[in-house]
C-alpha cells in the first residue's frame, strides 16, 4: 500500500476514534480514583452494554490496533525514505 493513503486512512481513523478512547479512558479514571457518586454509572458505560458493549469494545480494540500498526508501519517507512535521500 503507498504511503499517502495508508497515512489518510491512519488519520481518518484515529479521528473517529477520538471520542470513543476518551470514553473508556475516562470513565476508567473515575473508576481507578473511586469517585462514589459516579461509581455506578461509569461502570456501566466502561463494563456493562451487554453484547453491543462487548463488540464496541473490540472494535475500540481493534481500532486501536489498526492505528498502532498503521503508525509503526510509516514511522519507519518514512525513515527509510529519509535515508535514501
Amino acid at each position: 500500500m503507498n504511503l499517502p493513503v495508508l497515512r489518510k486512512l491512519h488519520t481518518i481513523s484515529g479521528v473517529l476514534l477520538i471520542l470513543f478512547i476518551a470514553v473508556q479512558a475516562v470513565t476508567g479514571l473515575v473508576l481507578s480514583f473511586g469517585i462514589i457518586t459516579l461509581r455506578y454509572q461509569v461502570a456501566v458505560v466502561h463494563h456493562g452494554g451487554g453484547t453491543a458493549g462487548s463488540i464496541y469494545r473490540v472494535l475500540l480494540a481493534a481500532g486501536l490496533l489498526f492505528l498502532v500498526v498503521t503508525g509503526g508501519i510509516l514511522y519507519f517507512q518514512t525513515k527509510k525514505l529519509m535515508k535514501k535521500a
